[in-house]
């Protein structure tokens, strides 16, 4: 390796407690090459965001940093002054957080942004600048005029990435900057990683829970585990000879047949007896148009294109697509939070009001969303416990300490063990995988009849995202509920779907049983994203 441009030195980092402080990194040391890409991967609570907000000196209270030295170049960033930070964040280390939508202004249109930090940083805003950083990250111009609230979840990480690439920093931290990305975006936004990383000499530290995409990006990766980096190496021998048996599980889960294995074959899946009843959900010539800008300025963007899809009773069906073809506006339009421009929407057979009415408590019981973003759906003011019991309250008949313990039973049944540990605090005092878990608890809460997942297991790691998928699939089979489950990872949709229905552009391009479109695709878009999909054969090889 050449000389380090950055070198971390026992990062010891606690989470300041009445009833006892928690250690989040204990002890973590690693350097990092100028034009070295360094992954960093571990399960969610494993301390990757503390890490991440760390070196920025960005970590909110009740985080302190117990001990350590962060040396970027000459400078130590633990004990520079707030004057020197000022100058170094953004210019000499760049942030993308894990909140796509927190990271940006929501008042001001991308392109403005990334002028914004350009100009703060020294360079010149110019047009096609700013439009050459939109390409890089796989965005239009058309996209960099829009606000952040008009662009879908993976877009606007996207958006966060040209932002922070712009004054081209000398560290560049991108904290889960990939999740919920389609396999062809990401590994769009992976090249343009490493041309950077060898063109300009930009140092990157790419914090993951997805070990594959990191495999196949990075020079060396360490793995966290426990607050302690538990294994660092190159990349091919970590992939081939892991020394720790937590990378190995990790690896194990990937490699894993019925979950991870992207290229082999998978078994023809049974899907359910058709019900003589009429499907839960039914769309038919569905479209959808947005219109944005002043009257002399309109814009229009359709969304969504004559969509037609059915959800039956006991079935899954996993909505696949590239960032941006209309998966979340789809969903939306489901639930009834938006209308649609024009089509038929049915629930049970019977045509839901277009306009619609406010829709019944009871349809709000039945019909329950997981949002792709757990920062934006989870009221940062209000504890846990509030997010969890809200619907018991509102759409149940549980009162007093049946709302206690079925909230226990709803969090411990995500995981979030013991529920007692979770229950009294706010969604900043949880990591962005805790944060998902939660709202996946409180999308169960009222045993829906139709389940609507949009993107639930995108900040999760390999071996929870097994056990929450086995938990909604159990949901489904046993109780005859439905659940569309939207998703970029299309070894997902292999291991849990009975149909698969592909998205590009707003329309429906492929439709069918999941084994005969993932095995013989029939559409050039659905063959494209499963080509980008990293392949075990792949782990571990990085271009120079």
């Amino acid at each position: 390796m050449n000389q380090p441009v950055f070198a971390l030195e026992d990062l010891t980092v606690d989470y300041l407690r009445p009833g006892g402080d928690v250690r989040a990194l204990d002890g973590v040391s690693f350097a990092i090459a100028a034009g070295e890409i360094v992954g960093l991967c571990g399960e969610s609570g494993s301390g990757k965001s503390t890490l991440a907000l760390a070196l920025p000196r960005l970590l909110p209270p009740p985080a302190v940093i117990v001990r350590g030295r962060a040396r970027l170049g000459q400078d130590d960033l633990f004990a520079a002054d707030e004057a020197a930070l000022r100058n170094l964040r953004g210019r000499r280390i760049g942030l993308v957080p894990q909140s796509g939508m927190n990271a940006l202004n929501p008042v001001i249109s991308v392109e403005r942004q990334i002028a914004l930090s350009l100009r703060a940083h020294g360079r010149r805003a110019n047009a096609v600048e700013i439009a050459d950083l939109l390409r890089a990250v796989g965005l239009t111009q058309a996209d960099g005029r829009a606000y952040p609230h008009q662009l879908s979840g993976g877009m606007r990480r996207r958006a966060a990435c040209a932002i922070a690439l712009g004054p081209r920093p000398a560290l560049l931290v991108l904290d889960e900057a990939t999740a919920g990305l389609d396999a062809i975006v990401a590994r769009q936004l992976g090249e343009t990683l490493r041309d950077l990383a060898r063109r300009l000499g930009v140092s990157v530290l790419f914090i993951s829970h997805d070990l594959p995409l990191t495999l196949s990006l990075a020079d060396r990766v360490g793995v966290l585990h426990g607050g302690r980096l538990v294994e660092m190496g190159p990349t091919p021998a970590v992939a081939a000879r892991p020394e720790h048996p937590y990378t190995a599980s990790l690896l194990g889960a990937f490699l894993d047949p019925h979950m991870r294995a992207r290229t082999a074959p998978a078994p023809a899946l049974s899907p359910p007896p058709r019900s003589p009843a009429p499907p839960l959900l039914s769309l038919h010539g569905v479209n959808k148009t947005y219109t944005t800008g002043l009257l002399w300025r309109r814009r229009h963007v359709q969304a969504l294109r004559e969509v037609s899809l059915e959800v039956g009773v006991g079935e899954i069906v996993a909505l696949c697509g590239a960032s941006g073809s209309g998966k979340s506006t789809l969903a939306r339009l489901a639930v009834r939070l938006e209308r649609a421009t024009s089509g038929e929407l049915r629930w049970g057979g019977q045509a839901l009001d277009r306009p619609p009415q406010q829709p019944s408590l009871r349809f709000r019981a039945d019909v329950q969303i997981i949002f792709q973003d757990p920062f934006a759906s989870l009221n940062p003011a209000r504890r846990i416990f509030h997010h969890v019991a809200r619907p018991l309250l509102r759409l149940g008949q549980l009162r007093g300490d049946g709302v206690r313990k079925a909230v226990h039973r709803l969090l411990e049944s995500v995981e979030l063990t013991p529920a007692t540990r979770f229950v009294e605090r706010f969604p900043h005092e949880l990591s962005g995988g805790q944060r998902q878990r939660v709202a996946i608890a409180r999308a169960i809460a009222t045993d829906p009849r139709l389940l609507i997942a949009d993107e639930p297991t995108s900040l999760l790691d390999a071996s929870l995202r097994g056990e929450l998928l086995g938990l909604l699939c159990r949901h489904v089979r046993s109780q005859r509920r439905g659940l569309l489950l939207i998703t970029h990872d299309l070894g997902v949709a292999r291991a849990t779907a009975d149909r698969i229905v592909v998205l590009e552009a707003g329309r429906v391009v492929e439709v069918g049983p999941v084994a005969d479109v993932l095995d013989r695709p029939a559409h050039a878009h659905t063959a494209a994203l499963l080509a980008a999909l990293p392949r075990p054969s792949e782990l571990g090889r990085t271009t120079s």
